[in-house]
């Protein structure tokens, strides 16, 4: 395998490495290669491709892959270089896209990166209630090597991440646009390895020191070169060629809390007047809840039992009794989270029918004249007779208690009577002082002495609880004898009558009158 990667990429350069974390813990693992893909005798174009491990304490146990590709130009006794990367998190699939350019004069380094994110915000599984992605930023490094002394060399690095909350070194502290300073030292015993430690230094992100260990192998150079200290050298251009790009190849994250997010779901409510029925609601918030409450229809939260309960009790609303098809109110729950959002459900109609049990419906008749006797309405004037009759007025009446009562327009009304020559014509209905008054009119034709009987009927507005009712008239009849209510008989002073009237004598003008009066 080694042969025949020589024979493909003769000059191919590798780097693997372990990074500890204070000196002693796991961090980190890196494997990188370099790959040399034109070169003239002043430039090189060469690609790069990485991949790195960490543990769940570093960059929350995420895996990079880093894929780059860079161009090397020696100008003038300098040497300049660009690249652009791409880096690319396996485990949450973010993206991000990086730019550099560096500055080499031999034994000095410098260079710069730009980091932005190629992938959106995704709900973070590193920080709860949190979006994530890559954040933008920068950096700046430099390194140097003392030509008398090549095994050692130090690294100064600046770096600045935008963002409300950034973790810039992976520990999971967010701080807002962090910065960071660093230094390293770097020691080459022989070129196949190289010791670092360092230190880094992020302000309110928290401070980190480093340590790790490299192994850099040369796929064209024999390893017993690689293994000689006397191979250690000052670096030069030409070896800066081939030199690992200097960036920051994990990808640091920016942070943002989730919106608020509040949906609420009620089932309408159905049920009688006056009965308690229990509140179905659920609330399913991205954040803590804390707050709900009830609003809606006055009458409704008159009967509400335990405001801010999402399973409170709710005594239904006794509805007035002219309402006859029921009535719909209106309910909504306001739910505020921890965050001081608020949300309120769209209306949960609330579906009131009558109670009919807690009234009684009957047929009142309202003629002044009328009295009750034995269930049934007398009327005590006697009933003309002829056409001019008689109008009788009365209620459809629900009642609820004395107090609550009402007179309602009744529907399907019926008239009828088994007394002869009794007739009856309905003269329809009309609201009188709030209230809903039936009219019939009454006639009699025969000389009946006997009670006269007209039979009422009829049911509700709503087509339910049919009542009935009996009104008793009296004929008015047409004798002389019951007309006459007084017999006046004038006679001359000193006739005796012996018919058993009332005598009663009087001189009016030198006459008497006797009046005879007949019950």
């Amino acid at each position: 395998m080694n042969e025949g990667i020589k024979n493909a990429f003769p000059e191919i350069i590798f780097r693997g490495g372990v990074n500890l974390e204070d000196g002693a813990k796991y961090r980190s693992s890196e494997f990188d290669m370099f790959i040399p893909v034109q070169e003239t005798t002043s430039s090189l174009l060469f690609g790069q491709l990485g991949f790195r491990d960490h543990d769940n304490s570093s960059f929350d146990g995420r895996t990079y892959v880093n894929v780059g590709v860079g161009y090397r130009q020696e100008v003038n006794g300098w040497l300049l270089g660009v690249n652009t990367f791409m880096d690319a998190d396996i485990r949450y699939s973010h993206l991000r896209g990086g730019i550099g350019g560096e500055v080499y004069k031999d034994s000095m380094a410098f260079s710069g990166n730009y980091y932005f994110p190629l992938t959106g915000w995704k709900t973070s599984a590193a920080h709860e209630l949190h979006d994530e992605r890559p954040a933008y930023g920068f950096d700046l490094r430099t390194k140097g090597t003392l030509p008398d002394f090549p095994w050692f060399s130090g690294e100064l690095t600046y770096e600045q991440y935008y963002g409300d909350k950034v973790d810039l070194l992976g520990n999971g502290t967010l701080s807002r646009n962090p910065r960071a300073a660093g230094a390293a030292l770097v020691w080459n015993p022989v070129p196949l390895l190289e010791v670092r430690a360092g230190y880094r230094d992020a302000g309110n992100g928290g401070s980190q020191a480093e340590g790790g260990l490299r192994v850099n192998y040369s796929f064209g150079t024999p390893l017993h070169e690689q293994l000689d200290y006397r191979n250690v050298g000052a670096p030069s251009n030409t070896t800066n060629r081939r030199a690992f790009v200097d960036r920051n190849y994990d990808i640091v994250m920016a942070y943002r809390e989730q919106a608020s997010k509040i949906r609420i779901t009620a089932m309408p409510v159905s049920g009688l007047s006056g009965t308690l029925v229990t509140l179905m609601a659920t609330v399913d918030s991205r954040y803590p809840v804390e707050k709900v409450e009830w609003s809606g229809d006055a009458e409704l939260l008159a009967g509400l039992q335990l405001q801010g309960s999402l399973g409170s009790g709710l005594i239904l609303p006794q509805l007035p009794l002219t309402v006859t098809d029921g009535q719909e109110y209106s309910l909504y729950l306001t739910v505020t989270d921890s965050r001081g959002t608020r949300v309120t459900s769209e209306r949960i109609p609330v579906r009131v029918t009558q109670d009919e049990t807690s009234f009684r419906s009957w047929i009142n008749v309202i003629n002044d004249d009328v009295q009750v006797e034995d269930g049934n309405f007398v009327v005590s004037t006697p009933l003309p007779a002829g056409e001019e009759g008689k109008v009788i007025e009365w209620h459809y009446v629900r009642e609820r208690s004395e107090e609550e009562w009402a007179s309602l327009k009744p529907r399907h009304i019926k008239y009828q009577s088994d007394t002869p020559g009794l007739a009856f014509k309905a003269l329809g209905g009309t609201e009188r002082d709030g209230h809903w008054v039936e009219r019939v009119l009454v006639t009699h034709i025969g000389d009946d002495t006997r009670p006269l009987k007209l039979h009422i009927e009829a049911s509700g507005p709503d087509d339910k609880h049919p009542v009935k009712g009996t009104v008793l008239l009296q004929a008015q009849s047409d004798s002389i004898a019951q007309k006459v209510t007084s017999v006046e008989v004038l006679f001359t002073p000193g006739t005796e009558e012996a018919n058993g009237s009332v005598y009663r004598a009087s001189r009016r003008n030198g006459n008497a009158s006797q009046n005879t009066l007949c019950k």
